[in-house]
């Protein structure tokens, strides 16, 4: 609440007073989520720019502590990655954490390995979707007269974006329908940052990961729907969404 206080209840004990309540965040807690995967833990987030990761059994200290320059308006964990955390940051765009290490218990930060800066406006909403990308899309009925495909009769899909601000964003598709990164590699470096810098003990040897999520900010009433392909051991490589 905006009383800067996080406050949990028990439901079969009725709603007359609460099991627990913690001050750990020093402006109003905006943002929870329960990670779907984990039992117990939960995510805070606060506009004092903090996200907190809990165990739920032990609320007198969080499990870990990250800093990401924005008041914390919205958490999302991913929907099958149980150590992906989504975060909407208000001033400060929108950051994936990789949350592995904290909740191992094997101390360490969050690092980001991908940050989205394209919105002009506060960011608020952000969720990942729940459809596999990996997965062929369905098939619609033939047309009675077959049109010509735009890979057959131009190549490579371009795809363009004219922000609020009248620059242009621009990605490319082969001819099998994969992001062509060269062309948006420059658009999010979050590698730039010691804060995001990946940590050597992220899982590895797991496999590569194609997202698709949807983020929307404030004043401008904009929504954006965007890519992000992350393969563990490449992320200093590869580290932006398209």
């Amino acid at each position: 609440g905006d009383d800067c206080k996080l406050k949990g209840w028990d439901l079969r004990a009725g709603p007359s007073s609460p099991v627990f309540t913690s001050k750990r965040h020093s402006m109003g807690v905006c943002s929870i989520h329960s990670n779907p995967h984990l039992e117990h833990i939960l995510a805070t987030g606060s506009y004092n720019e903090q996200v907190l990761l809990w165990d739920g059994r032990n609320m007198r200290q969080p499990l870990g502590e990250i800093a990401v320059g924005g008041g914390v308006w919205r958490l999302k964990w991913h929907p099958t990655h149980q150590h992906l955390l989504l975060a909407a940051c208000m001033h400060n765009d929108f950051h994936i954490l990789h949350c592995q290490q904290v909740l191992e218990g094997s101390g360490g930060a969050c690092p980001v390995v991908a940050s989205y800066i394209l919105h002009n406006s506060l960011a608020y909403g952000a969720d990942w979707s729940r459809l596999s990308l990996e997965d062929p899309a369905p098939q619609s009925p033939p047309a009675t007269e077959p049109k010509e495909s735009l890979t057959e009769s131009r190549g490579h899909l371009r795809i363009h974006y004219e922000s609020p601000t009248a620059s242009f964003d621009t990605s490319l598709e082969d001819d099998a329908g994969h992001y062509i990164p060269e062309a948006t590699r420059s658009l999010v470096a979050p590698s730039t940052s010691p804060a995001a810098a990946p940590s050597p003990n992220l899982d590895k040897d797991a496999p590569s990961l194609s997202c698709l999520l949807a983020s929307c900010s404030f004043y401008d009433h904009m929504l954006h729907v965007w890519r992000w392909d992350w393969t563990p051991e490449e992320t200093q490589q590869e580290p932006g969404p398209h």
